[in-house]
């Protein structure tokens, strides 16, 4: 999916965008300056390469984040960066871990560095392992140990480590909290039907995977990893075991999919748009996305095993990702999505009603579906409260007025509410007139929230 995305913005980029573009585009990549140089036609001044910690940077990074401010143990500190070659992320999961379990420095990298040798001997191909992925790969055996036991301790079984392998298999950077449910069919697992069936459950589950930095918990109750965190965990599954996982995921996500306003219900039933009512939707359907692409790759990889996509939770994301798809105007892989939606529905026994509910959304969307689905997708102001149940949304037809109500969210550290804001400021502008202080202002508060 990478590749796609790369070989369509290097044709846009290159092709009919050329001399037409406004504004300026950021592209994140792990690819190295000068592939991007080579593959992308970029400049290589233009390319911003992100190093790790300066020695200095990280001391200070590690003391912060687990609070230990004396120089007492400044030696096993400066060990334990050099042992990790200063990269952030092994860091603030090594920090994470001392924090949690308050261990000393000088018995965490005793024990890095026998797990360390433990997972080289181990892999298959240690040449080809890279420092980078070693580190993290080591750093996330420690906790994965700790996350077992406390799931354990709380009762909670297996129910920790199953629901983040599961993660591994969604969109990174938000994975809404409505994913983590019992399933449709219900998941065949325990642990996790019992930790899931309830709130107290899936919030002992957040907190455990939160407190040792697997995943952040975000202010719109969603989660987000690191996708190295998540190649990792999945690198460690066995075939046997990723069957299964992706069977668990593939019924929550049918689930939660299930339980929320779809654009069939706006389109062919309600006819109605309520401003905010597609925002769940447009996250399960970004998931829905990501856990089908790992779901061909495994039926590509072993097609003894292709039933796992032959069932009614495969129709309903494959229905969900050809509308996702068509929604942001990319027609060939909604139609691609379509057509295999298509040639699955005869193996199944589908109800007449369950084969409507499919098909009755025009691929590619019809203009005035498209316009109804992105109003209801529009963002919704709320008020800054946590414990805030009421979406109500608050639409604001003056651009100034959204602009100075994003100034002061910002002014006030409320990201979110900031972002919200110039968001809707951009939708008020005519698409001639759009104010680029607007996307100025969000990106700075998209920064800020990170």
């Amino acid at each position: 999916m990478r590749n796609i995305f790369l070989i369509i913005l290097k044709n846009y980029w290159l092709g009919h965008g050329k001399g037409i573009l406004r504004g300026h585009i950021i592209v994140t990549t792990r690819r190295d300056s000068n592939e991007i140089e080579e593959s992308m036609n970029v400049k290589l001044e233009n390319c911003i390469s992100l190093g790790v910690f300066e020695t200095t940077e990280a001391l200070e990074f590690v003391k912060q984040r687990t609070g230990r401010v004396d120089s007492s143990e400044d030696h096993a500190i400066l060990t334990l960066i050099e042992e990790f070659g200063s990269l952030p992320l092994a860091l603030e999961q090594a920090a994470a871990h001392v924090k949690s379990i308050q261990c000393s420095f000088d018995d965490y990298v005793k024990r890095f560095e026998k797990k360390r040798i433990k997972l080289l001997r181990t892999a298959p191909s240690p040449k080809h392992i890279t420092k980078d992925r070693l580190t993290v790969a080591t750093t996330w055996q420690l906790n994965i140990e700790y996350i077992s036991r406390e799931s354990i301790k709380e009762n909670l079984g297996t129910a920790a480590i199953t629901v983040m392998e599961i993660a591994s298999f969604l969109f990174a950077d938000k994975i809404p909290k409505e994913l983590f449910n019992i399933g449709n069919p219900v998941i065949e697992d325990t642990d996790l039907t019992e930790a899931l069936d309830d709130d107290v459950g899936r919030n002992q589950i957040i907190e455990i995977l939160s407190r040792f930095s697997l995943f952040q918990f975000m202010k719109d109750k969603s989660l987000s990893v690191h996708r190295l965190v998540q190649e990792v965990i999945r690198d460690n599954m066995v075939s046997d075991r990723r069957y299964y996982i992706l069977q668990y995921a593939l019924c929550m996500v049918k689930k939660a999919l299930d339980s929320c306003m779809t654009p069939n219900d706006v389109i062919q039933v309600n006819n109605d748009t309520v401003r905010g009512s597609l925002c769940i939707w447009a996250k399960l359907a970004a998931n829905a996305n990501t856990l089908k692409g790992h779901l061909l790759q495994f039926v590509k990889n072993d097609e003894s095993k292709q039933n796992i996509c032959l069932n009614d939770q495969m129709l309903k994301i494959l229905q969900t990702t050809a509308v996702y798809h068509s929604i942001n105007q990319r027609q060939a892989l909604a139609l691609a999505d379509q057509e295999q939606m298509v040639q699955i529905i005869p193996t199944l026994p589908v109800t007449t009603k369950y084969y409507h509910e499919l098909t009755s959304i025009t691929i590619p969307l019809l203009q005035k579906d498209r316009e109804t689905i992105l109003e209801c997708l529009a963002s919704v102001i709320q008020n800054d409260s946590e414990d805030s149940v009421d979406t109500t949304p608050v639409i604001l037809y003056n651009s100034e007025s959204l602009r100075e109500m994003g100034n002061k969210a910002y002014k006030e550290h409320r990201y979110h509410d900031a972002i919200q804001c110039y968001t809707e400021g951009i939708r008020s502008c005519s698409i001639d007139n759009i104010d680029s202080k607007f996307y100025i202002n969000r990106s700075l508060a998209y920064i800020k929230n990170m």
